[in-house]
């Protein structure tokens, strides 16, 4: 049975991208764990995370002034998130047009779109 040189050509050329891709995918490091801190919708206070496989996990900021965790109060009739310092009882920032559980997924995207499009940066 001869093999035609077409055959081996159209072979090589279909295996080459399966092959460059497969590797790709196996030794390629995910760099986002290195990506854990930005200032998200130009906020004057630092949002932190940490990387639960592929999602965030743990989002919160922090106040700029004592550096301890914010707490958040919702204003329901007004659609607002308020972001505050317990300790030194100072408002951070606020988020408009959103509830506590809204802000989040906002934020958790805003993160992600950041990464996916290349438009963070590394090692903060």
């Amino acid at each position: 049975m001869i093999i035609s040189t077409l055959f081996i050509i159209f072979i090589s050329l279909l295996f080459i991208p399966l092959t460059y891709y497969t590797l790709r995918l196996l030794f390629s490091q995910k760099d986002y764990h290195n990506y854990i801190k930005d200032n998200l919708f130009e906020s004057e206070n630092m949002w932190y995370w940490k990387w639960k496989e592929d999602d965030v996990d743990m989002l919160h900021s922090k106040c700029s002034k004592c550096d301890t965790i914010l707490h958040y109060d919702e204003n329901k009739i007004n659609n607002m998130v308020f972001y505050f310092c317990p300790k030194c009882n100072s408002q951070e920032m606020k988020m408009k047009g959103c509830t506590y559980s809204y802000s989040q997924f906002l934020l958790k995207r805003e993160i992600k779109r950041k990464y996916f499009e290349g438009k963070y940066t590394k090692k903060l």
